[in-house]
């Protein structure tokens, strides 16, 4: 998601003011469609920080295992799967804005592990902050949460 996606409608709605002398104040302030995109750039940080943390696993790891892989995951707008030697680690966007945080292992039948629900909570000026069974999260810490599990897990899986 553009950071300035906000600032185009703005400027959508500005002009469109000037033409129809129509002013709309609910411009760009549809709940539903904030959370959405708060969300997908949530899920689009969280990656971008998975990718600089796995980049320096892979390069420290002489594991024969194999190197952390991370995949987009098709037909969605930001959801991305963790994989290592059959173990896989999926961060999908649910509707309402919350997202899902699901931990399989084996290759063919896909057993969940766990599944940890990330719940986006409002706070001020249209702000997010992102919660755990009430509790706020720190994304330093969440990705260390995961990145520690998900070695764990997949070091003692059988491909």
């Amino acid at each position: 998601m553009d950071k300035f996606s906000w600032i185009k409608d703005l400027v959508t709605a500005d002009q469109q003011m000037e033409v129809a002398g129509v002013v709309d104040f609910g411009c760009g302030e549809d709940p539903a469609l904030l959370l959405e995109d708060a969300s997908v750039d949530f899920l689009q940080d969280l990656k971008l920080e998975f990718l600089k943390v796995i980049s320096a696993f892979n390069q420290l790891s002489g594991s024969t295992i194999g190197p952390i892989r991370v995949y987009s995951i098709a037909k969605t707008k930001a959801d991305f799967m963790l994989f290592r030697n059959g173990a896989k680690l999926i961060f999908s966007l649910q509707n309402g804005g919350g997202v899902v945080v699901a931990h399989q292992m084996g290759s063919i039948s896909d057993e969940e592990l766990s599944r940890h629900c990330l719940t986006p909570e409002p706070i001020a000026f249209g702000q997010l902050r992102w919660t755990y069974q009430g509790h706020i999260v720190e994304t330093d810490y969440l990705i260390k949460f995961y990145m520690s599990q998900f070695v764990r897990a997949s070091a003692g899986v059988k491909s």
